[in-house]
């Protein structure tokens, strides 16, 4: 999606893969937050990370030097470039290394769960598959979608299976806490917070609350299909909300329903019960030592 009209980039991955590992490791330590010490974590992290930037940095310059320009965009990188006021190399690569990175976490993590309800609901795997079914082009393949919908989104033409992912996204926030700074005093709950408290906010437990939701422990996709929104205001914050709105979501979401749509349609599932998965939560909500495995087809 990145890079990939420059064919192979193992190196770009394996980069964007250690930088994310050390990213978490740094995150689930804490040594960021420590201004004294050894911190052998976040050095790693700094020269993975210049790495990682000086490879994309070559790359942006190799296609900006093209002799020619491709008639049509053909990933993200063309589009960084595209037009006269194209950023400079250092800038699309950092873009390029956030939007790598960050897809890993919660998308990644969001695609563990469904990947374990579409195993644990049998019936859902079967709406899927009859919703694609019925789409007079693949969803799958991008080219013919392109031809067949230009201005429409796989999330616009798999509504039930957006509605799973949606449920999914609910149920399994990957983002299960999340923290903000007071800027103002401010009254919340009987409590007086002055400038510069910190918040913790937990969409785990606002996802599954009854105030909020009807029957919040079932997992049940069809609640997004019907009319109206399925929970108040601000009860569902899968991706943040407000200014602070994650701005990788949409994308998230488009990625996700075609996973969840090839997983359904073109593979058997093979996973523990849910009931069986231990789930770790720190910076990510995860299923832990989650095993398993997929063969094509499906029954």
């Amino acid at each position: 999606f990145c890079v990939g009209a420059d064919g192979c980039t193992d190196d770009v991955v394996d980069g964007v893969e250690r930088l994310f590992q050390v990213s978490l490791q740094l995150t689930e330590s804490h040594e960021a937050r420590r201004r004294w010490g050894r911190r052998p974590t976040m050095r790693q992290a700094m020269a993975v990370n210049d790495e990682l930037l000086v490879a994309l940095t070559e790359l942006v310059r190799r296609r900006r030097a093209a002799r020619t320009r491709p008639s049509e965009i053909r990933d993200l990188l063309d589009a960084l470039l595209a037009g006269d006021n194209a950023a400079e190399d250092r800038q699309i690569a950092a873009v390029l290394r956030i939007t790598m990175v960050a897809s890993h976490g919660i998308p990644g993590a969001a695609l563990c769960w469904t990947i374990l309800r579409l195993r644990e609901h049998p019936s859902v795997t079967r709406s899927i598959r009859a919703e694609i079914a019925a789409l007079p082009f693949d969803p799958l393949g991008s080219d013919s979608y392109s031809a067949a919908r230009p201005d429409r989104l796989p999330t616009d033409e798999l509504p039930y299976t957006t509605a799973v992912i949606q449920e999914v996204l609910r149920l399994h926030p990957p983002a299960w806490l999340m923290d903000r700074k007071v800027l103002s005093p401010v009254s919340l709950g009987g409590f007086e917070l002055p400038p510069g408290t910190k918040v913790a906010v937990c969409p785990y437990l606002i996802h599954r609350d009854e105030r909020w939701w009807n029957d919040p422990h079932a997992f049940l996709p069809e609640r997004w299909l019907e009319p109206g929104q399925p929970h108040r205001r601000y009860a569902y914050l899968p991706f943040g909300s407000g200014p602070r709105y994650c701005v990788g979501g949409h994308l998230g979401m488009v990625l996700l329903v075609l996973l969840a749509s090839e997983l359904a349609s073109r593979y058997q599932l093979r996973m523990p019960p849910l009931s069986g998965v231990p789930v770790r939560c720190k910076s990510l909500l995860l299923p832990d030592d989650l095993r398993g495995s997929w063969s094509s087809p499906p029954p």
